[in-house]
């Protein structure tokens, strides 16, 4: 192994989690976060070609542990704060054995699991908006339809008719629009995935924090 690789591994062997907490810490940065980021980084799916164009996955799905022993009623409150952030009482039981919750609505699926694990609490968080785009994709193909039927109707007769060149400026006005509010409605529908996910982690790892504090 040469020096310079060595060099390069170095700083992976001798920071551990506390050590980069303490580093965050000195330079302002709220070492929560970086304890919340290390936790959900291996959960993290790999991003797709949607999710580098417009900052989001339409679906992800989440994996990260809370460092509490899962009891029924810790179960039965994290079921009550899974309805709560999501204002539905969706589909869930709770258990001794773990809690599941899952929802559809506002054409958002989600899908929250919680079970025991040799470190704490195992949770699975699923978020899938991609049943929000069935009807853009499907009002997109009509749209461009009805731009080159009136784009055709309203088509001048010949080189010296003034109205020749209006099929042009419709088609082209036309198809903007559609590419824009499609390009909108896949932009709101990443936001939405984002922040969904953002609010169900933030809500369950601060009942974790909660329980450590108590």
């Amino acid at each position: 192994m040469s020096p310079e690789s060595a060099s390069n591994e170095t700083p992976s062997r001798n920071l551990s989690l506390q050590d980069i907490k303490s580093i965050a810490s000195e330079v302002g940065i709220d070492p929560d976060l970086i304890e919340r980021a290390a936790d959900l980084v291996p959960g993290v799916s790999r991003p797709t070609l949607i999710g580098r164009l417009f900052g989001g996955p339409l679906s992800t799905h989440v994996g990260f542990n809370l460092p509490v022993h899962l009891t029924q009623e810790g179960a039965q409150q994290l079921l009550s704060l899974a309805r709560a952030t999501l204002l539905t009482q969706g589909s869930g039981e709770a258990t001794n054995t773990g809690m599941s919750f899952s929802s559809f609505e506002g054409w958002q699926r989600v899908f929250i699991s919680a079970h025991p694990d040799a470190d704490g609490t195992r949770i699975q968080v699923v978020v899938d908006n991609r049943s929000r785009l069935i009807l853009p994709i499907v009002l997109a193909p009509v749209g461009t339809v009805l731009v080159i039927a009136v784009a055709v109707a309203l088509g001048g007769t010949g080189p010296d008719d003034p109205s020749t060149g209006l099929p042009w400026f419709i088609l082209g006005g036309g198809f903007t629009t559609i590419a824009a509010l499609l390009w909108r409605s896949l932009k709101k529908t990443v936001q939405r995935t984002l922040s969904t996910l953002d609010d169900l982690v933030e809500v369950l790892t601060s009942y974790a924090r909660r329980k450590d504090a108590n």
